[in-house]
């Protein structure tokens, strides 16, 4: 039983830390400025990764700055990284389907 409330009480605060940083990524934040973080991201990644992060950023930027402001619940992130006990594969690790992710691109 204890074992179990732990698992409770760790999955509560993996939803409350990603919720956390939605809410720090997404707030008072210009998509302008929100682009320039995951840039800045990128130029700090290993070089040999950095020009392909550098690419993914420019290509589906829209579809990421969607995702992270409108989509993302943490709730899906933390069963998804198996923190919560309703972890699944059947889910999308993006909360959307791969066709929405164009219809997002500039």
């Amino acid at each position: 039983m204890a074992n179990a409330y732990r698992k409770e009480e760790t999955c509560d605060l993996c939803i409350h830390l990603v919720q956390h940083l939605k809410d720090i990524l997404t707030a008072n934040t210009t998509e302008s400025e929100f682009r320039d973080v995951l840039t800045g991201i990128c130029k700090q990644t290993k070089t040999s990764f950095r020009q392909q992060c550098l690419s993914l950023v420019s290509e589906y930027y829209p579809a990421i700055f969607h995702f992270m402001s409108v989509e993302l619940q943490p709730k899906m992130v933390c069963d998804l990284a198996g923190i919560c006990h309703e972890a699944t594969k059947k889910r999308p690790l993006l909360g959307m389907h791969e066709s929405d992710l164009y219809r997002h691109r500039k």
